[in-house]
């Protein structure tokens, strides 16, 4: 319970750095949060902070409810079934795996958008999803020495 808070307040964290400091590309660092919980938790935990996260993305953006509570749903899920079917946990195998995740989240999130309200992404540039997927990359790989899924971290020493 102590790690799901821990990891709940650094979604908000997230959200707060994500809005102060990036402009209109930026790195999702709520789905590298998503990622890491889902390796060091189980399945129903991983579900639940996804979904709990997804919500709290689509309540800030205050646009639509939905995609990204789905987005962030299949990426828990998805990650913590890579884990299980992996003997080892490593920076290569976190980097690949979040820009996968990255590639997804984008994918059902513009998806749903396009189907479910008039704004089409038809006509748009893909090159913003691009470096949305690179950032997302790069920010899972400065937060694997900091949220290291195997060897203990900041937040659970000694694990």
């Amino acid at each position: 319970m102590k790690n799901l808070t821990v990891y709940i307040i650094l979604a908000y964290f997230a959200l707060m750095v994500q809005s102060l400091f990036f402009g209109n590309t930026k790195p999702d660092l709520i789905l590298v949060l998503v990622c890491f919980f889902a390796v060091r938790n189980g399945l129903t935990n991983s579900l639940f902070y996804g979904t709990f996260c997804g919500l709290l993305l689509d309540l800030t953006s205050g646009f639509m409810i939905g995609p990204n509570m789905i987005s962030k749903s299949i990426a828990s899920l998805l990650t913590r079934t890579i884990r299980n079917n992996l003997l080892e946990w490593s920076g290569v195998v976190n980097i690949l795996v979040i820009a996968v995740m990255s590639i997804i989240d984008v994918v059902i999130v513009y998806s749903s958008i396009e189907i479910f309200s008039m704004v089409s992404f038809s006509n748009r540039a893909w090159d913003a999803a691009i470096w949305h997927v690179l950032f997302t990359a790069v920010a899972g790989l400065i937060l694997y020495s900091i949220l290291h899924p195997d060897k203990g971290n900041i937040i659970n020493p000694g694990q």
